[in-house]
């Protein structure tokens, strides 16, 4: 592999890496979502944020390698992995396949924890208007002018 690929292969190596730990994180609030820790959940999001924006900058270091790659390589339309493929050799393939594969799983799995999250923040709300609807009606019985007050009190 020369320069520019191996710098497209690291690149995508460490935005499935940054995909795992979001995932840990993940998998790891569900647990806190339960637990209603806001404090952990704040800090939770905040690491998550962070990953995000790493993301973020490893996806445009990643096109901008493609971009190079591209040109060094007089490519008229956009690089897509069949066109890597072609100036590989078969264990650089497989390496990137395997890349490939890990990735796709880690999107599915965040994908997959989103849902249960949602789920669980969805429920949590429920649960508050619920009780929010309760209080309002005890506080309303005791709101009304012909409730009768103990005079000694």
């Amino acid at each position: 592999m020369n320069g520019i690929m191996n710098d497209i292969f690291d690149t995508y190596k460490q935005e499935v890496e940054v995909l795992e730990s979001f995932n840990q994180i993940s998998k790891e609030k569900s647990k806190v979502v339960k637990k209603n820790d806001m404090k952990v959940l704040n800090s939770m999001i905040r690491t998550e944020e962070a990953l995000l924006m790493k993301l973020a900058c490893l996806e445009a270091k990643k096109q901008k390698a493609l971009e190079i790659f591209r040109n060094e390589n007089n490519i008229k339309d956009k690089v897509s992995m069949r066109t890597l493929k072609k100036h590989l050799d078969k264990n650089e393939i497989q390496r990137f396949d395997q890349l490939s594969k890990k990735f796709s799983q880690s999107l599915i799995e965040q994908e997959q924890y989103k849902t249960e999250n949602e789920k669980l923040i969805e429920n949590r709300l429920e649960y508050l208007d619920n009780l929010l609807i309760i209080i309002e009606k005890e506080n309303s019985k005791y709101s009304k002018s012909d409730v009768l007050i103990d005079k000694k009190v």
